[in-house]
């Protein structure tokens, strides 16, 4: 986190690449909105890929690469609970209840290197390459984190569904539906009892 002025914050992994000017770029956007609008933005998304450069609203967003308002930050804050995975949804979701707007400037304004990428049957053989995986364990905590953020109403059904299913998917496919179970079960149990915190991964699988 980079503390930019006395009204904003940045947010940024480390493996997201700040291009250069992306500040300068999203905040010269924000000015050039109109001034009743300005008041009401928590959040601009600096864009990870090429768009037309105009300002659009979102639902979610990674928070890496965010600019976040300095007051709307102390008020919002991140669950200490949730230190793997939806921090990103839940986070937007908090801004969004305290009534401002989550934007993004639709630029390439940052990168992010590689993460886990794996050959998925079925899907890289259509796509022709390598896609973003995650092992069971991980998805343990998206089914957890996501089931808690649905009852808490932080979360729609269909992102909710899309979560599971687009995890679970690549699980299934590259690793047997054994390995999909287990993560799947624990998780949505310990969701629906909002049991939180770290498990080993010797019990997930």
């Amino acid at each position: 986190m980079r503390w930019l002025s006395q009204e904003w914050f940045l947010l940024l992994d480390d493996d997201t690449v700040l291009l250069k000017g992306a500040v300068e770029k999203a905040l010269n956007a924000y000015q050039s909105l109109p001034s009743a609008l300005r008041g009401r933005v928590g959040i601009i998304s600096l864009g990870a890929v090429n768009g037309d450069c105009k300002v659009k609203a979102v639902r979610f967003e990674p928070t890496s690469g965010s600019l976040v308002r300095a007051g709307i930050f102390r008020l919002a804050r991140f669950r200490d609970d949730f230190f793997l995975d939806q921090s990103d949804f839940d986070f937007y979701a908090r801004v969004r209840r305290l009534g401002y707007l989550t934007l993004r400037l639709d630029c390439k304004l940052i990168d992010h290197e590689l993460g886990r990428e794996r050959w998925i049957p079925i899907i890289s053989s259509i796509l022709g390459r390598a896609i973003d995986y995650e092992p069971p364990w991980r998805y343990y905590y998206i089914v957890r984190n996501s089931t808690i953020l649905l009852r808490e109403g932080l979360i729609d059904p269909a992102t909710y569904i899309h979560q599971l299913a687009n995890w679970g998917a690549r699980i299934l496919l590259a690793d047997g539906l054994t390995k999909l179970l287990k993560p799947l079960v624990l998780g949505l149990t310990h969701g629906l009892m909002h049991e939180i915190g770290f498990l080993d991964k010797r019990y997930i699988g």
